[in-house]
């Protein structure tokens, strides 16, 4: 190539670098979008996993209070069964009267828990 030839070229040439060098910006700001993108990718996924331990968690507590309000409602229908056997002697012993009345109070509170809690769920 003669000097001339090499004067006559630089322009192209000149835009062809500028033209790479904007490229390749352009493909360094896409990787550093992408890489950014990922991490909020990662992060929102460990979210994820950690509001479904969670929610598993409250489901796991709900189940277990259930189970046990049955447990206890139970165990308050036989006691109240067993006094209301004892009731019927002729002469009941006064604390077995409180006893009673104390159970039957907490019957009945934890049927209406049972039930304003049970409407409550049917509406969920």
């Amino acid at each position: 190539m003669t000097p001339d030839e090499i004067i006559e070229t630089e322009p192209e040439r000149q835009q062809l670098v500028e033209d790479l060098s904007n490229h390749f910006e352009k493909i360094l700001e896409f990787a550093n979008t992408q890489t950014e993108a990922e991490e909020q990718r990662q992060a929102n996924l460990r979210r994820i996993t950690e509001l479904e331990e969670q929610q598993e968690g409250f489901a796991s507590a709900q189940k277990e209070a259930e189970e046990q309000r049955e447990a206890d409602l139970q165990r308050i229908a036989e006691l109240e069964e067993e006094l209301a056997g004892a009731a019927n002697v002729e002469e009941p012993d006064e604390e077995l009267k409180k006893k009673y009345k104390d159970l039957k109070k907490k019957y009945k509170k934890l049927k209406e828990d049972d039930s304003s809690s049970s409407g409550s769920s049917d509406s969920d």
